[in-house]
């Protein structure tokens, strides 16, 4: 692979991993009107958008790292 292909990869894969970042990402969700979130494996909140936020009445920083069960009453069977 000559010198200059290897910069034009690299400079591609930059890009990549640069518009894909958390900072976008949440800036692609905030411009959906619809309530968005994103959970983890133990059902936290990782990435809510202003809608969401709205919608349940809590700010992102109240909600990042809680679940449903820190806010909502659970229902017992």
């Amino acid at each position: 692979m000559n010198h200059s292909r290897y910069l034009d990869n690299h400079e591609q894969k930059n890009t990549r991993q640069q518009n894909f970042s958390p900072a976008f990402l949440h800036q692609i969700i905030n411009g959906i009107s619809d309530p968005i979130f994103v959970k983890d494996r133990q059902h936290r909140w990782v990435l809510l958008n202003d809608r969401y936020c709205d919608f349940v009445g809590h700010s992102r920083e109240e909600l990042i790292g809680k679940s449903d069960y820190n806010f909502f009453p659970q229902v017992r069977s």
